[in-house]
């Protein structure tokens, strides 16, 4: 696990030294750098195997479990509210599969949160099936929900059905996993450039938990940050 000090949970970028302003020339050369590290990145997460990258997903797991723990007794010794929601992800294939500490997490009681994806960039926290009786039947392969109460959403991720999940509102999370598609230790995180996670983010409470989550192929020297890019300062591989 890699820790990065800062102010709180909203970390400055310096524009000049990344990206710029929007719709500069400094920020069409960001773009085209970021898609050069979008692709690096993702050749290398699909060059994994299945068995490789599912014991990988175990490790991370593990480590989000740690951290989890490490989180709460921090949180109760500085007085800030207790872990009771998380907002995580439903892993795309060949993303962390963060299934088993969700299972974990929830054993304890916790509330987990996936993304339900909109137009626009738009997204919003839910948890599947919300207050719903879990029906009599399959089981989705994944975190132990009813298969009912997922779809196909964007991009061929699974995500919540809408008419039978519980929105949960931003300043109601605890703690948020980020997925990415790169990383750089420091804070730097590269998505797929919808920037669902960068207009969501800032919608928290100042004392959320923030956590990315990658494989460590993932990991880059550094990754280009725009002005309107979100660091975050957790970063969990399948190395800690």
């Amino acid at each position: 696990m890699e820790r990065i000090e800062n102010n709180g949970n909203r970390m400055e970028v310096n524009t000049a030294a990344t990206g710029g302003q929007p719709g500069s020339a400094a920020a069409e050369t960001a773009s085209i750098r970021k898609a050069a590290q979008r692709k690096k990145a993702t050749a290398a997460r699909r060059a994994l195997d299945a068995e490789t990258r599912a014991e990988k997903s175990r490790r991370v797991s593990g480590f989000m479990y740690e951290y989890l723990q490490t989180l709460k007794k921090e949180r109760a010794e500085a007085g800030l509210p207790l872990v009771r929601t998380i907002f995580s992800y439903a892993a795309a294939w060949d993303e962390a599969d963060l299934s088993e500490f969700h299972r974990k997490a929830r054993a304890e009681g916790i509330r987990i949160a996936f993304p339900l994806c909109h137009g626009a960039g738009i997204m919003e926290a839910v948890v599947p099936g919300g207050n719903h009786a879990e029906p009599d039947g399959d089981t989705s392969e994944q975190d132990d929900y009813p298969a009912e109460y997922w779809r196909t959403g964007a991009y061929g991720i699974r995500e919540p059905v809408p008419e039978m999940a519980e929105t949960v509102e931003p300043g109601d999370i605890d703690l948020v996993i980020v997925p990415c598609v790169a990383f750089d230790g420091k804070g730097g995180r590269l998505g797929h450039g919808a920037g669902y996670y960068d207009r969501y983010l800032p919608k928290l409470r100042e004392d959320v938990g923030m956590v990315l989550a990658a494989f460590e192929e993932q990991r880059l020297p550094e990754i280009v940050m725009e002005e309107t890019d979100v660091r975050i300062p957790v970063c969990i591989s399948d190395l800690a």
